[in-house]
């Protein structure tokens, strides 16, 4: 199915995965996208963990449990972080590490975490980053009235502020505001 679509986005990462698929199927939707989407967990807006759309865009959470995302194809790919979990599959860092490179080999564009340590050792031929630090392609800056302002190489670009607070989410929206602009959605 994922397949079958011109632009595909996997979201995967150790964690956020649902959060930020869920986003980015609602800002894609609200955007007169009809994406269809896959998620992990139910999405408060499509009040199911599916939603049909048509044949143009297939957002989905493509999960690194037992290598399952590499059976994904995706023309976009995101990594929101990268962490030391399910050893009992992967057995060490490293072979978490080349999973996901492998993951996103074949992406046109990969959208990483800048900020997260283990997804710098990721390489892509065309990487767009989000992050809070410095250098982000898409680079978030949380102000004290809980609005985060987003930068684009420098440039302020847009805000958004997010019903639920934590840095965790502010990168898993920065990470979905990417997605979207770079595909051409407004960010008003």
């Amino acid at each position: 199915l994922v397949s079958l679509h011109k632009f595909s986005c996997g979201v995967s990462g150790m964690h956020g995965k649902s959060t930020t698929t869920a986003m980015l199927g609602k800002i894609f939707w609200d955007a007169h996208k009809n994406p269809t989407v896959f998620c992990g967990g139910q999405m408060q807006d499509f009040h199911s963990n599916f939603q049909f759309g048509g044949r143009e865009c297939c957002i989905f959470e493509a999960c690194e449990y037992q290598n399952s995302f590499l059976s994904l194809p995706c023309t976009d790919a995101m990594v929101l972080n990268i962490d030391n979990e399910h050893l009992d599959f992967f057995g060490t860092q490293e072979e978490i590490i080349a999973s996901f490179q492998s993951y996103i080999k074949n992406a046109r564009r990969v959208y990483l975490n800048r900020d997260d340590p283990l997804s710098r050792h990721l390489i892509h031929r065309c990487a767009i980053t989000f992050g809070l630090e410095e250098g982000s392609t898409y680079r978030g800056e949380m102000c004290a009235d809980g609005k985060t302002k987003v930068y684009k190489s420098g440039e302020l670009i847009s805000h958004f502020s997010l019903q639920q607070a934590g840095k965790h989410n502010v990168y898993n929206a920065l990470g979905a505001f990417a997605v979207a602009y770079t595909m051409g959605i407004s960010a008003r």
